[in-house]
């Protein structure tokens, strides 16, 4: 972009850009493909025996999106129909959208339609949420009731975000999945003029960035967050907030990770705290765009996907912190795959992307090794310390 964020120089511009858009590494962070090819490749990185593990884990964290699909064969689940048969609406036709990343997807009709507070609603988007966490390194747990709270602080911003309609679960052989009911937003979108919009104006990436780097910054201008209950997102009010957070994850019986955290966290330089913003952490990929042919733009319609939305503090958004901050998400990264050791050495895992958590630990603790800020173990010398201690009497 050519202008810089107001009150910025250009290198802080620049960060804030770089944050703002999920600038803190995203690989590995696509989850896991029921293709067996794409598996193996998404296993590079990981060392043989944790790959073995990680191939014997529980379906709910091991592909578990195609069984379902089978299970479904492309049919709305019951408790969807009950759900808004329930507000008086009825599903009138359903069409299945698409299994992907985390979710399963449909676009229904609803006649008569759903009313919510004076407003009427013909149209709907069904997602059936496929894990319990996610892999983006602020965040963790994911929910209907945090994706609303999100809704709620974006709004107040002026971001535009879908409705939540309605929420529940889905109850199957392979367990218990949340799904949610939002509102169908229409974009605008004609293919022709999408064509021609690509043909004439190529750079829609530089238009994404700027679009979402102006919707970071009326996130950033919400009224002050600090002493209002931001429940259930999660918060992190300082860099040692996130850290601390992330020591509640580590099991007892990884007594290393834990060890290294805290010297981490002891040689911070002290640093003073900016205010609390709220944090989407993937807007690039979540921005609703319709092509604007008469300024050769592209116009946004919504921002959708909130559930690793974070409360955070704006030092993130600092030059100056920002390698304290990336830092600390490769630390995350370990943390979370110290926290699914322990569910795989108890049996109690998640629904969860497993390899993906498994890939990313494998990175971040080779590259803390090399920073020389803790001692490189494989995940499945992990899981079997942690097998050790639930043993233990």
């Amino acid at each position: 972009p050519n202008a810089n964020v107001a009150g910025m120089s250009r290198l802080q511009t620049c960060c804030f850009f770089l944050v703002a858009l999920g600038g803190f590494d995203h690989a590995g962070a696509y989850l896991v493909s029921s293709d067996p090819q794409e598996s193996r490749d998404q296993s590079a990185g990981i060392d043989p025996a944790s790959c073995a593990l990680v191939d014997r884990a529980p379906l709910n964290a091991n592909g578990v999106g195609s069984r379902l699909m089978d299970m479904f064969n492309t049919q709305l689940p019951r408790e969807v129909h009950d759900t808004l048969e329930q507000q008086g609406a009825h599903v009138a036709n359903y069409t299945l959208y698409k299994l992907s990343d985390d979710r399963i997807t449909w676009f229904i009709d609803m006649q008569p339609m759903l009313r919510i507070e004076g407003k009427e609603f013909s149209r709907a988007v069904v997602q059936i949420i496929l894990y319990d966490v996610n892999l983006l390194p602020f965040s963790f747990f994911v929910g209907p009731q945090l994706i609303k709270q999100a809704y709620k602080l974006a709004n107040r911003a002026g971001v535009r975000t879908p409705t939540m309609l309605a929420d529940g679960q889905v109850h199957t052989d392979f367990g218990n999945y949340s799904f949610t009911i939002e509102e169908f937003i229409e974009s605008e979108v004609n293919p022709e003029a999408q064509k021609l919009m690509t043909k004439r104006f190529h750079k829609k990436d530089l238009h994404k960035v700027k679009l979402a780097s102006h919707v970071q910054m009326q996130l950033n201008a919400l009224p002050s967050l600090l002493h209002e209950d931001t429940k259930p997102l999660p918060r992190f009010e300082s860099l040692e907030d996130f850290l601390a957070w992330q020591k509640t994850l580590v099991p007892p019986a990884a007594k290393s990770i834990a060890k290294s955290l805290d010297q981490f966290v002891s040689n911070l330089p002290r640093s003073t705290p900016g205010h609390p913003v709220l944090y989407h952490q993937d807007l690039m990929r979540n921005l609703m765009l319709s092509p604007d042919l008469q300024n050769h733009a592209w116009h946004l319609d919504a921002v959708i996907d909130w559930q690793t939305a974070v409360v955070i503090d704006s030092s993130v958004f600092s030059i100056s912190s920002l390698g304290a901050w990336t830092t600390a998400s490769l630390f995350s990264r370990v943390a979370k795959g110290a926290y699914l050791a322990d569910g795989m050495a108890r049996g109690v895992l998640p629904n969860c992307p497993l390899r993906q958590f498994v890939r990313l630990y494998e990175m971040g603790a080779r590259e803390l090794e090399k920073k020389g800020l803790m001692k490189y173990q494989s995940w499945a010398s992990l899981v079997a310390e942690c097998q050790g201690e639930a043993r233990a009497p």
